[in-house]
This record gives structure tokens, sequence and C-alpha cells, in this order.
């Protein structure tokens, strides 16, 4: 119709058709205005229309935006990168000792690979992990009981068998220190030692010969403690030594599932949330402001009748981007949807994905192991997220297989970031 006219974008240029047909460009345009057009869609295609241009909105800073079929607060508008392809590479994520100056940081409850499960099964790892715990504490209890009994029978002892006892009790500790001292060298003799294995110590010179800080002069003076007393000392004396014994690993029973439990809780509330994984230490992926709450995009309406298979997080131009976990980066490049685009290989398995990036960080190559936290590039608007507010498209690939949604475990990272920041 004569007196239209529209104004399109393909990559950085724009052209105006003016209603007598004359075109004009403009290399420097960065945002997408339809009068009466179409809106473009990921392929180019017409995906819909709109009357007269869309109200204006802002970013984080407060300057202009134009949008074309909606706002920032209808992100089913924004056409992300949608059908993208996981990088099929083999790599190999070095362990953080391999790198001088890491230090592994490793639990013995925590996943090290992504955790893919429901709320009910992490209901019952909870449950699970309590009950153990429980079961630890009744045993600490248990023993502590026997202890006190053996102690009273010790103290009904006349006062040179306590005397001997107490002597006893040193060397054989003094003995178990240097049998462990030998085990961490790496001698053949283990750290498990009674008065089966001094005896055998001196029958065995080669037994001897190994242990070489088990010297002679200490295993005669444990023998010579043991035959100054009778039988029924003797037997106190030894069932005391394995309570001792037995107290301490049930004390690190209990430790230990105390860690199981928060472990477990902190998987319950991910899946609660309406996650499908959990991947341990994940920090989020925007180290800046962002837009709070988090919208979550994920299933939102595309062209072609396809759904949104990431979510959109909305931050100011240029703030930065991290690396959720440690690992490795499978590609840096340039996609007509995407824009600027990196992905990562998280040690845990999973396949991360950022697009419309402004920029790269400096060096930052295909192959280079970055840690959690490590700078990838820049909030931006490349792609086809020209004329959309600035924000980062994400994706989570779990084993490489199809993406998920990341929102539930990420909405728990920043409120849990936040509670932090807040000292909560």
């Amino acid at each position: 119709m004569a007196g239209e006219s529209t104004t399109t974008v393909e990559g950085d240029v724009s052209t105006t058709v003016a209603g007598d047909g004359t075109e004009t460009t403009d290399s420097s345009v960065d945002t997408t205005i339809s009068d009466g057009g179409f809106c473009p869609s990921a392929e180019g295609e017409e995906a819909g229309s709109t009357t007269g241009t869309s109200p204006p909105a802002v970013d984080e800073n407060g300057n202009p935006v134009e949008i074309i079929c909606g706002t920032a607060e209808d992100p089913a508008a924004f056409e992300d990168e949608i059908d993208v392809t996981v990088p099929q590479v083999v790599v190999t994520i070095p362990l953080p000792e391999d790198i001088p100056g890491q230090e592994l940081e490793w639990s013995p409850w925590a996943p090290t690979e992504v955790l893919v499960a429901s709320v009910e099964e992490a209901r019952v790892k909870l449950a699970t992990a309590e009950e153990e715990h429980l079961g630890a504490v009744a045993q600490v209890k248990s023993l502590r009981l026997r202890r006190k009994e053996l102690e009273q029978q010790v103290e009904a002892l006349d006062e040179e068998s306590r005397e001997t006892l107490e002597l006893l009790l040193v060397a054989e500790q003094r003995l178990r220190d240097r049998a462990t001292a030998a085990f961490v060298r790496g001698d053949s003799f283990g750290p498990s030692l009674d008065y089966d294995d001094v005896l055998a110590l001196e029958a065995q010179q080669t037994l001897v010969d190994t242990v070489f800080d088990l010297d002679r002069e200490s295993v005669a003076e444990y023998s010579e403690l043991r035959d100054k007393l009778d039988i029924e000392t003797l037997s106190t004396f030894d069932r005391l030594v394995l309570i001792e014994e037995l107290s301490v690993e049930a004390e690190e029973e209990v430790e230990f599932q105390l860690g199981a439990i928060e472990q477990a809780e902190r998987e319950l509330v991910v899946f609660e949330a309406g996650s499908t994984v959990y991947i341990e230490n994940v920090l989020f992926p925007i180290a800046g402001n962002y837009s709070v709450p988090l919208i979550n995009s994920w299933g939102f309406p595309r062209s072609g009748g396809r759904r949104h298979k990431g979510i959109d997080i909305f931050a100011p131009h240029g703030t930065p981007l991290v690396a959720a976990e440690r690992g490795v980066i499978t590609d840096v490049g340039n996609g007509k949807l995407g824009g600027l685009k990196v992905w990562l290989r998280g040690a845990s398995g999973t396949d991360w994905y950022y697009a419309h990036l402004s920029a790269f960080a400096p060096g930052l190559a295909e192959g280079q192991v970055v840690e959690a936290g490590d700078l990838l590039g820049y909030v931006g608007q490349t792609g086809n997220a020209v004329g959309t507010p600035p924000h980062l498209h994400l994706q989570i690939h779990p084993n490489g297989g199809e993406a998920v949604n990341p929102y539930p475990m990420l909405n728990v990272v920043a409120e849990r970031d936040a509670a932090l920041l807040a000292g909560g």
C-alpha cells in the first residue's frame, strides 16, 4: 500500500523499502522495527503480524529497546536458537590435582556425574541417609556405655595393675603410630595391629625388616608389660582397646552420614523445584546483575510449532558470563541464530550452550580447560536476538543428550546466592 514503509534487519544491516519501492540501507542498525509487517522467525519466514510498532521496553540500565511482536515481559516473542547440535568431540577433563596450584575438592557423598532422578528418588535417598545416621548415633551410644563398664573394671584393679595397664596403653599406641607411618610410606605391613601381630613380629624377622620403625626394643617392652598382667586383666585391656577403635569408627560414621544428609537435602531442593537433573557445585552463569525473578521460558512457542529448548536470562549488555562448572570449551563460534556462542563440556558430562554473546573472553579457544566461575564472554544481542533486550540464551544437555530445562536448578542457585548476599 502506498505510504507504508517496512524496515527489516539481516545481520547488522537494515533495509528500508519506501512506498514507492525505493530501498535504503543502514549498517549501524541495532534494532528491528516493523510497521504493519511481519515478525521475522528463526528461518526468516512469516511468523505472525502486528499492527504498528511494538511498545518500547528498557534494559537494566533504563535504555530504551525496541521489540517486535512482544516486550521484555513476553519472552515468547524472542526467536532464540532452538535446534542446536551438541559438539561431537571427545575431551578429557583433567582432575584439579593435575593442574598446578589446584587442589581436588572431593566429597564422598556428592555425585561426580550429572544426577538424573525424581523427587521420590531424592526423598528415598534422604530418608536412607537419615536412617543410617540414626544407626550410627545408636552405635556410638552403645560403645560409650560398654567403654564405661570396662573403665569401671579397670578402676577396680589394684594400683600396680592399673599402672601397668596405663604403660601398656602407651606402648600399644606407640606401636600403632609406627605401623601407620610405615603403611603411609607404602610398606607391606598394614596399619592394623593386635597382639597376634606383635607375636608375629617377634617370630618373623622379614616382617620386622619391612616395618623398620617397629624396633625390637619397643616390641620387647610391649610383650614384657603384657606378661605382667593376668589373663582376665589382659582380656579387659584388649576389649577396651577394641572399644576405642570401634568408637572412633562409629563417630566418623556419624559425621559421614551427617554429610550425606546435607547432600541429599541439597539434591531434594533442586528436584522439588521441578528439575530433572542435579549437578554439584553449579555456579550461576551470569556474574553480575540480571533480571529477577528469572523467567521460566522453557517450552515457550517458537516458529513452526516448535518449543523453546532453553531459557533466556536478561541482563545489561556486556555483563560477564562465566563457566557454570569446571570443564573444557568444545566450541567457540558465530551462528546465524545463536550469534556469538560457546559450548562448554562440564566435568559432570553436561554440555552447556551460551548464545547471543556480545564478545568472547580474551583468548577463549576450543580445548581450553576452565574452572567454574572463569570468564567466557559477555551478554549481548547477536544472531537472531537483534532487537531484543540483551540476554543469555542458555541450554543444558546432560551427557550430551536432549536438552532439559535448566530453570529449576538455576533458580535454586539464584535464590541461594541471594540468601548468601543477604546474610541468610
